[in-house]
């Protein structure tokens, strides 16, 4: 929780009274666990007010959520809030402007971050992280990057072959986690792209500086011109259903889908394909799909499975927001 203090004096949050958060991401996540904890186990002098948004449903009712809590901050997976304000834009939809707007687990593409600045005028920062290692950087208000934290996470850059290139050429991100001293992690490769900076930051800190990041980007299902889908929100299906262990849904049309599903044992597999549908069928709504289930493993570049692949555009509000 000490090392989160860098990040938020980043965000004009280290000071003054708690923020009123408006979060938009998956409930019962790690990072809920982890809040859990925290309440349970610390004592905070300013603990933020949490008010979670969900990503399953019309934009409208996100709209409304932010403008009954006016916010100081709205966070949340950065492919969805992405979709969310190039809807408000193209539409031109009164939306309360918060202090700041901070995106994670997923990147937003740099047309749309400088779409949101452009009309709302408010910084919008991000923090790199991952489950084997929460805190990885954060960026600050020059927007230059991420500061890497580097004495809880090393950070390196290197090429196909494994040997670390110069700062300013790009490479594989490759991690070791130096908190973490039950389950040590050392040389980890993400699976993302980055390149270090070759100058400090403008902003003055010292900590090593990834100037950029490409990292992953979920696709979006999108049902109506209204209504989108993260991925994140499958979990709310599969995470009742342990006997299947990978999942892959797949979008042909607006309300055309593909499941693909493993099962853990063959005896299950007819109930699970039941299970599965009836819960696909309550998320996306009246829907045609198709399930596929076998005994795997399903298999996705460097071995990482996306939960979702769309192949559809995106609805013509997204190229309207940009006119």
């Amino acid at each position: 929780m000490a090392y989160g203090e860098r990040a938020r004096k980043t965000r004009g949050l280290g000071q003054g009274r708690a923020p009123r958060i408006v979060s938009f991401s998956r409930e019962s996540g790690t990072g809920d666990k982890v809040h859990a904890i925290y309440h349970r186990w610390t004592w905070v002098p300013r603990r933020p007010e949490r008010i979670h948004g969900r990503i399953d449903r019309p934009f409208q009712e996100a709209i409304d959520l932010i403008n009954r809590q006016r916010p100081d901050v709205i966070t949340g997976y950065g492919s969805f809030l992405e979709a969310l304000f190039r809807f408000v834009v193209a539409n031109r939809v009164e939306l309360h402007r918060p202090d700041r707007i901070g995106y994670f687990s997923d990147g937003m593409s740099p047309a749309g971050r400088q779409l949101i600045s452009r009309e709302f005028g408010v910084p919008i920062l991000s923090n790199y992280s991952a489950m084997e290692s929460f805190k990885i950087g954060f960026s600050c208000e020059e927007e230059s990057g991420y500061h890497v934290h580097a004495d809880i996470c090393h950070l390196r850059i290197v090429d196909r072959n494994g040997v670390e290139v110069p700062a300013g050429e790009s490479g594989e991100i490759v991690i070791s986690n130096l908190l973490n001293r039950g389950s040590v992690l050392l040389n980890y490769r993400m699976g993302d792209l980055g390149r270090m900076a070759p100058d400090p930051c403008p902003c003055g800190r010292t900590f090593p500086l990834l100037a950029e990041l490409e990292g992953r980007k979920e696709d979006l299902l999108f049902l109506d011109t209204d209504r989108v889908v993260h991925p994140r929100a499958l979990w709310t299906v599969f995470g009742r259903l342990p006997d299947i262990v990978q999942y892959q849904l797949i979008q042909h049309g607006r309300r055309t889908f593909e499941l693909h599903i493993v099962t853990r044992n063959a005896d299950s597999r007819r109930e699970m394909v039941g299970a599965a549908e009836a819960g696909m069928r309550e998320l996306l709504g009246d829907v045609e799909l198709d399930v596929v289930a076998g005994d795997g493993p399903l298999s996705g570049p460097g071995g990482k499975v996306r939960p979702a692949i769309s192949l559809c555009g995106p609805p013509r509000f997204w190229q309207l927001s940009e006119r």
